[in-house]
Formats: C-alpha cells, sequence, structure tokens
C-alpha cells in the first residue's frame, strides 16, 4: 500500500510520476546552483559598480553647484556695496548645509580680503597659505589646516576689468560630501585625492586598509581602467570584501566603496535557501497532483468501461481476449465495443448522405432563383457569373424587366454561406417577386429602388432580429432615359465604365477609365440590423457605350496560398486595363485573373458573383 492505493496498474504510474518529478527537479536544481551562485555575484559586482559611480556622480554634482554657484555669486558681490558684502556671504552660508564659511580675497601679491563670513567666530582662516595654492590651480580642494574635519573649495575667477584675478574659498564639513550617501555596516565609503590619501579620515588609503600591497595595486588598476571598474576582493579582518572605485571627472578625486562580501554571500545563500524551499514545496505539489491525477484518470476508465457494457447489453460481434485483470485489461475489454460501433457508424453516413441529398435539393432550389448567365432587353446586354463556396450559397443576384430597355437588378450577399445563409437569399427573392407583382398591380413605383430595400429589411429583421443580415444593391436601369438609379446597403459600390476616355463623369485627370458610383447622402445600414433604417436613391446619367460592374466582396477578397487579399488595387489595375472589353470578353477576364490569384483557383473561399450590365450603342 502507497498512499493508500492499491499495488496495481494506476499505483505504478504515480510511483513513476513521482520518481520522475523528482530526479528532473533534483537534476536541475544541483546542475544550476554554481551557476546561480556564480550569476548573482556577477550582478550584485555590477550593482556595486553602479552605486559606485551613482555615490562619485553625487559627490561631483554637489561639487559643481558649489562651483558655479561661487562664480555667480562672487561676480554678484563684487558689484555690491561694501556695507551688504556681509550680509549676502552669510545668506550664501546659510542656503548651503555643510558650509561654516566664505572667504573672497583679491589675489594680488599681498593677498587682499574683499569680504568673508564664517558661522563659527573661532574658525581659523588660512588666507596666506591658501591664496599660494590657488595661483597655481583654478580649481582645488585642500584639508583646513588646523581642523581635520573640513575641507576648502578654492575656486580662481578672472576680474572683467582686468585687475588681478578673485579666489574663493569655501570651507565646508567633509562629511557634506557623502551626506547623501551615508555608510552603512556593510559599506564603507572612501574619498582620496591623487596621492591616495584618504581626506575623509586623514589617513593614506594602504593604513586604512593595513594592505600597502592592495593599495598600490588599486592606484594601479585605477589608472588603467578609466573613470570607473571593479577592482576585486581584499581580505579584512577574516571577512572577504569587495571594491569598486569612480573618479569625479572635474576632480582630483576617487570614490572607493568597500561592500563586505558577508551581505553578498548572506543574500545568495538567503536566495538560493528560498529557492530550494520553493522546490520541495513544488515536488510535494507535484506528489499530491500525480496521487490525483492517476486516481481520477484510472477511476475515469472505469466509469467508461461501465457505461460501455451497458450500452452493449446484448448483441455483440467479434471479442478480443482479455490477458490481465487490472485497467489496462479493462481497456482491452472496452475496446471490443468498437466493433458495435461500425453500427453507428455506419447508421452516421446514411445520415450525412441524407443531409448530402437534402443540401443538394436545397442547392437545385436556390439555383432556380438565378436567371440565366446572358441576358437581352432592347438595347441592355446583362451577362453575370456565379460561384458559391459551397452546396448552398449566401450570395443572390436577380433582374426583373419592368418595361422595354428598363431592368429592375438586385444583388446581395448574406452573411457567412451555407443554408442559414441561403435561407436569407430565399427571403430576399421572395420579397423580390412581391415587389415586381406591386409594381404591375401599381402599388409600387418602378423608380423607386430604395422601396424594396425598405420591405427586404424590415422582413429580415423581423424575422432574425439582427442575428442574420445581408449587404443589398438596387439598381434600375432605364435606357431609353438614358440613367440608372440605385440604392445601397452596405454593400460594395458599383462601377461604371463610360465608352470614351474623357467622359465627363470620370476624375477629372483621366487616370482611370472607371469610376465607382458612391452614396452620395449618409451610408446606410446592410439589411438586418435595424427595421427602422432609411434606404436612399442616387441617380446618374446612363450613356451609350457605358458598361456597369456588380459584384460581391468574394471578388476582392479572394486570398493567394499566402493569405494575401486581391482587394481593390487589384481590381481597379484590372478595370484600368480592361474597361474597354465587350461585357462578355469583361466577365471571363475578370474570373480568370482572378482564379490565377485565388490559392485554389476555381475553389473560393466565399460566394463569388459578378454582374456587368452594358448599355450598348444605338444601332445606325
Amino acid at each position: 500500500m502507497i498512499f493508500g492505493i492499491r499495488n496495481r496498474f494506476h499505483t505504478r504510474i504515480f510511483i513513476f510520476v513521482v520518481l520522475l518529478v523528482v530526479l528532473v527537479v533534483a537534476f536541475i536544481t544541483g546542475r544550476n546552483i554554481l551557476n546561480i551562485h556564480d550569476s548573482l555575484s556577477r550582478q550584485y559586482r555590477k550593482t556595486l559598480i553602479d552605486g559606485t559611480q551613482l555615490v562619485g556622480l553625487r559627490m561631483n554634482g554637489l561639487l559643481n553647484r558649489w562651483e558655479t554657484k561661487i562664480t555667480l555669486f562672487s561676480h554678484v558681490l563684487l558689484r555690491a556695496p561694501q556695507e551688504m558684502r556681509s550680509h549676502l556671504i552669510d545668506s550664501f552660508i546659510k542656503s548651503e548645509a555643510g558650509v561654516v564659511a566664505v572667504q573672497i580675497i583679491q589675489l594680488a601679491e599681498e593677498p587682499v580680503i574683499l569680504a568673508s563670513g564664517m558661522t563659527d567666530p573661532g574658525l581659523t582662516l588660512d588666507t596666506v597659505g591658501l591664496s599660494e595654492v590657488m595661483k597655481t590651480a583654478d580649481n582645488s580642494i585642500q584639508h583646513h589646516p588646523t581642523d581635520p574635519s573640513l575641507g576648502v573649495f578654492m575656486r580662481t575667477i578672472a576680474v572683467e576689468d582686468g585687475t588681478d584675478p578673485v579666489g574663493v574659498l569655501l570651507y565646508f564639513k567633509l562629511k557634506a560630501l557623502i551626506q547623501d550617501n551615508q555608510p552603512s555596516d556593510s559599506v564603507e565609503i572612501y574619498l582620496l585625492n591623487h596621492d591616495f590619501y584618504d581626506i575623509l579620515q586623514q589617513r593614506s588609503y594602504g593604513d586604512l586598509i593595513k594592505q600597502n600591497k592592495f593599495a598600490a595595486l588599486t592606484q594601479s588598476r585605477m589608472k588603467r581602467k578609466g573613470s570607473s571598474g571593479y577592482l576585486g576582493e581584499l581580505s579584512m579582518d577574516g571577512e572577504r570584501v569587495f571594491v569598486a572605485f569612480h573618479q569625479l571627472p572635474a576632480y582630483p578625486l576617487y570614490v572607493l566603496v568597500h561592500l563586505n562580501g558577508s551581505a553578498i554571500e548572506n543574500a545568495i545563500l538567503s536566495f538560493i535557501i528560498e529557492m530550494l524551499q520553493w522546490t520541495v514545496l513544488f515536488v510535494l505539489c507535484a506528489i499530491l497532483c500525480a496521487r490525483w491525477i492517476t486516481s481520477n484518470l484510472l477511476q475515469n476508465l472505469r466509469e467508461l468501461h461501465a457505461a460501455t457494457q451497458r450500452a452493449v447489453a446484448g448483441n455483440f460481434g467479434q471479442l478480443i481476449r482479455v490477458r490481465s485483470r487490472d485497467e489496462i485489461g479493462e481497456l482491452a475489454a472496452s475496446f471490443n465495443i468498437m466493433s458495435n460501433k461500425l453500427v453507428e457508424l455506419l447508421t452516421r453516413e446514411r445520415e450525412k448522405t441524407r443531409l448530402s441529398q437534402a443540401l443538394s435539393t436545397a442547392q437545385t432550389v436556390q439555383n432556380t432563383f438565378f436567371k440565366d448567365t446572358r441576358i437581352r432587353n432592347g438595347r441592355l446586354n446583362i451577362t453575370s457569373f456565379y460561384k458559391p463556396a459551397s452546396e448552398c450559397g449566401g450570395d443572390w443576384w436577380g433582374r426583373f424587366s419592368l418595361s422595354h430597355g428598363k431592368e429592375l437588378i438586385l444583388i446581395g450577399d448574406a452573411t457567412g454561406h451555407g443554408v442559414p445563409a441561403a435561407l436569407v437569399t430565399a427571403m430576399a427573392y421572395t420579397a423580390a417577386h412581391t415587389h415586381i407583382q406591386r409594381i404591375r398591380e401599381g402599388g409600387h413605383s418602378e423608380d423607386d429602388p430604395a422601396q424594396i430595400m425598405r420591405m427586404i429589411n424590415r422582413m429580415l429583421h423581423n424575422t432574425f432580429s439582427g442575428s442574420y443580415c445581408m449587404t443589398f444593391l438596387s439598381m434600375v436601369v432605364d435606357s431609353r432615359k438614358g440613367c440608372l438609379i440605385f440604392s445601397n446597403g452596405g454593400h460594395p459600390f458599383p462601377v461604371i465604365m463610360p465608352a470614351h476616355a474623357d467622359d465627363n463623369r470620370l476624375m477629372p485627370n483621366g487616370k482611370f477609365p472607371f469610376r465607382f458610383l458612391i452614396q452620395k447622402r449618409k451610408s446606410s445600414n446592410i439589411l438586418g440590423i435595424d427595421s427602422e433604417t432609411e434606404y436612399f436613391n442616387e441617380s446618374c446619367e446612363l450613356r451609350d457605350g457605358d458598361k456597369i460592374l456588380l459584384y460581391t466582396d468574394g471578388l476582392t477578397e479572394a486570398a493567394d496560398s499566402r493569405g494575401r487579399q486581391w482587394g481593390n488595387r487589384n481590381m481597379q489595375m484590372f478595370l484600368k486595363k480592361h474597361a474597354r472589353c465587350d461585357p462578355q470578353q469583361l466577365c471571363d477576364e475578370l474570373i480568370r485573373e482572378v482564379m490565377r490569384f485565388n490559392a485554389q483557383q476555381d475553389h473560393f473561399a466565399d460566394d463569388l458573383t459578378v454582374v456587368i450590365v452594358a448599355h450598348e450603342k444605338e444601332a445606325a
């Protein structure tokens, strides 16, 4: 017994899954633990370098700010009256944290104090000694000669009137340089000058770390590495210390940061322990999941077996021998039921045959909706092409002769294809015949194609409540009056192709020998969306030799093997080349062009309908 599970097939599955999970997790954890340690060490060293750079940049920013401010301040002070200078210096000292005194002197052979101020009257200001240093350097930072906690920031400034330059001595607390970067138990900050002397602790770096050899090596590496970098590991008081540096760009100062290695090791160890804890938790969860999965899986198999046994319950065909008593044996016994399932398969095949015959009948009925592919009424010559995507299509077009030389042409595209779309087209077909009957009875106008749009829209919406809809275009073509009237409900725009390139109905540039008939009024919804949608009539002059192209979106959405659609651009390029062809040739060339582009040639993903109406010239 293992976890209360019987020693059968599912027990073996459970043990196998558990062992596999444990071995995989142990292998991955053991293999990667050293890599994780090295990776985290490199990441901490990179963080140490970035942190050292941040400390240096903050110090450099503070010194740059002081340099800018004392430059501007000295110019303002020199222009101010003598009695205001002390007040200005006191205000400046109070505005800068860490600044304790400011002196402005004229750097002549004998230095002349122009103004000074301090927070502590007992503070010693070494004017003469420091002025000599300022004569040789524009910017410099020195220790205070008597107070080791203070530093002196010196700046030499040229005077505009050509007299001796002015020197500014800014006395500050050395700790002000690191006030935003206070050291911690694991981090120590050193600020070294070019002599490798720590100006914060007033001792050489070698004396501070008690390892002159490492100090010399560090100094050499700093000169080679440039402005910042990692210097290596140092052993201090039995602990590993990681060292990085950053050189202040405008000042002869180096920032060295010591990071106690035990902090890094503790962080890495903590991470690894946490990872191992999660690993153990994962293994326990995997064990529980394995037990649950195997138990449920085999319980389902037993239930399936019992259900199939009840279904068979009698007439049974060929049997296979059951050679074991575990779940595999039970599955083998259930497999015998497949022989009886063949009967069900044959039944389904007969049902498919019956449905196929029904679809064939529906296709035959739907084919009666379509008129002949070539029709002539007076000077009107109509050519068409229709190709459904399946047995029953969602495209429909029809034409009805209103009088000699006058036709009502309808074209629509129901959403989707198959039986539901065919039902929508059947409703449109019925509504069209009802509309024609009312025209002949005098109840509807011949010249109002929008009227049938409204009728079909209400019928579809009342029947399907917006679940099924269709794009639709209704057009009246009158060769006697020389006009066409159309109404569009979300259908692709019809295209008119005049006989002459200079026809004023074309675009002014004459680039294309055709024009899309766009509805000028507000565009209308497709049919079946909203029963209250209003549909409008648009008219256009019809001239001798005109051809009108009507089509469904199956034409432009034909796609090649890479899924790219034929699109409006290719259709425009085709019409630009073939617009002068006769209607039948134009239709044939158009279909051949689309079939060449289509991935499956004569099998389209969507229904395809093309209708071309030609207004032929009057015979001489």
